[in-house]
């Protein structure tokens, strides 16, 4: 696709990827966009077609990239953590993270035109572009693509939660409201008090020689958590280990392990990607929950990364959360934008989806009016959790 003087060219093979590596490497910002690991999810992620990546010139000049898969998936839709429909889908993906480069107001808008482009020609069936910021010039271009039937009428605004200011620890808890720094004491004495003598341990793992019992640890916990239920959070299996191994070899691994004994009983893995942290999954064991062991190996996290000079930022991730509001001091809005091809199937799916997702949203706003909210999204956590979930051992074990 050709504008002026701007061309858009896609890569659609490893060896056309590659060729753009130069580029791509001096703006890539996000691990979950580093050329590596977008490969890598390329190579192992079941029903992944191939790369669809564009890239922008002006003038012959790469200037702009946004990193992309094709793939045959299912959609899933549905209200709560429950899912009412699962269409067969194929779709283009452009990954989160994936904006690189100059994506200026008009840039995103030549970007948008090619996609929209593309739908029209049904090389796919959805184009998802994952959680961009609501304030971005991308994120304003998608709310202006195709036609009524094919636009996503109810992006849903996600937090993103960030720490930025990582000097001593001290100076971090010094800066946490008052209610705060007395938990930020509570909960660990708490846990320490209950498995105290030597019986409570944490252990750092980063090496790539420590990645197959850390797979056996992180799994043997979250098959028992209610992200499980979900199908997100954890789950061991080849592209799990594939990007581990790759953060390991790179350097960026940097994994918590929470024992009680010899128990693993909560983890937290992240990725240090320049000066920023970034969190990837965690968990822990249900039976533990009012021990609270997830903070306690979040606030062992923090303490570490005050310690290294080159961490400056902590990034908790998607989603909202209370602990995630009393600990962090910056939050941008992301939604997740989908487009849907001029056919009667896309405009079928559209319909559907939009149908049920305006039926979650007063849902979740009727619930809101009662005093029952809270109550009912963690009974549906605690029902999606395993039901093998092992007993507290006694204290004396």
């Amino acid at each position: 696709m050709k504008q002026d003087d701007y061309a858009i060219r896609v890569a659609r093979t490893v060896e056309e990827v590659e060729a753009l590596r130069p580029h791509w490497e001096l703006m890539q910002k996000h691990p979950n966009a580093d050329i590596d690991f977008f490969l890598t999810v390329i190579g192992v992620r079941p029903g992944v077609i191939a790369p669809q990546v564009l890239a922008l010139y002006k003038g012959g000049q790469l200037i702009a990239i946004l990193a992309g898969r094709l793939s045959d998936e299912r959609l899933s839709i549905g209200i709560g953590y429950g899912t009412l429909y699962r269409p067969r889908v194929r779709c283009l993906t452009i990954v989160y993270g994936g904006a690189l480069g100059d994506c200026s107001e008009g840039n995103s808008g030549r970007f948008m035109a090619y996609v929209r482009e593309q739908l029209r020609h049904r090389e796919f069936d959805v184009a998802l572009f994952e959680f961009l910021r609501m304030d971005s010039p991308l994120y304003r271009q998608a709310q202006q693509v195709g036609r009524f039937w094919q636009r996503d009428h109810c992006p849903t605004p996600n937090a993103h939660w960030r720490i930025t200011q990582l000097g001593s620890y001290d100076e971090f808890v010094r800066g946490r409201s008052k209610n705060t720094r007395r938990n930020l004491k509570k909960w660990p004495k708490r846990l320490e008090k209950e498995f105290g003598g030597g019986r409570l341990r944490v252990q750092w793992r980063t090496r790539s020689e420590e990645l197959p019992s850390l797979l056996t640890e992180m799994e043997s916990i979250a098959r028992q958590t209610y992200q499980r239920g979900l199908g997100a959070g954890f789950r061991s299996g080849e592209e799990s280990r594939c990007l581990l191994r790759l953060a390991a070899e790179r350097g960026w691994l940097r994994a918590c392990v929470l024992y009680a004994g010899e128990k693993p009983i909560a983890f937290w893995d992240g990725f240090q990607y320049g000066t920023t942290y970034f969190g990837q999954t965690n968990g822990y064991l249900p039976a533990y929950r009012e021990y609270r062991p997830g903070h306690y190996v979040l606030l062992k996290i923090i303490q570490r990364l005050c310690e290294e000079p080159d961490a400056q930022v902590m990034d908790l991730g998607f989603g909202d959360a209370e602990y995630k509001r009393e600990l962090c001091d910056d939050r941008v809005d992301e939604a997740s934008v989908h487009f849907f091809a001029p056919t009667l199937k896309g405009a079928r799916i559209n319909f559907i989806r939009t149908a049920i997702l305006y039926a979650n949203q007063f849902a979740r706003w009727l619930l809101s009016k009662t005093p029952w909210a809270s109550k009912v999204k963690k009974t549906w956590r605690q029902r999606l959790s395993s039901k093998d979930s092992e007993q507290v051992p006694p204290t004396d074990a």
